[in-house]
């Protein structure tokens, strides 16, 4: 995986921050509700992303991409508690999971060649892909 590999995992988040569902059912939360929810809540989250992912492409700045993610991952826990819907918040929580571990290995590291050439750094862009194929089935 290259650098601009690198920036491309951040920017695999933001496939799930243009989705949107129509709200619908009294009661519990529909997968369209949880769908408004998220996507309504995701407005800082996507700026985080494409912040992190101009770090990384524009000057290889891992601290400063490692501090957007770390903001994200304590926007993500935020917005947590209004996704009640079961199949959303598991697809959330793996998304979740995802962008910390992202952020614990950008914080890890400062030599990005290093970074990309880790296995386990590579699972964890594939986790967070991963999570994103779900929003996309969930809530297109």
């Amino acid at each position: 995986m290259r650098p601009s590999a690198l920036a491309a995992a951040l920017a695999l988040g933001l496939g799930l921050l243009g989705m949107t569902g129509c709200s619908t059912v009294d009661g519990s939360q529909s997968v369209e509700e949880a769908c408004l929810v998220l996507s309504d809540g995701m407005a800082d989250i996507q700026g985080g992303l494409a912040e992190a992912q101009d770090s990384l492409s524009e000057d290889g700045d891992l601290t400063g991409a490692a501090e957007v993610m770390s903001r994200m991952e304590g926007e993500l826990d935020e917005l947590a508690p209004e996704i009640t819907n079961a199949e959303v918040t598991a697809a959330l929580s793996d998304f979740r999971a995802g962008v910390r571990a992202f952020a614990t290995a950008l914080g890890a590291t400062d030599d990005v060649e290093d970074l990309v050439a880790n296995d386990e750094f590579a699972q964890v862009a594939e986790s967070i892909q991963s999570a994103t194929t779900q929003f996309a089935e969930l809530c297109s």
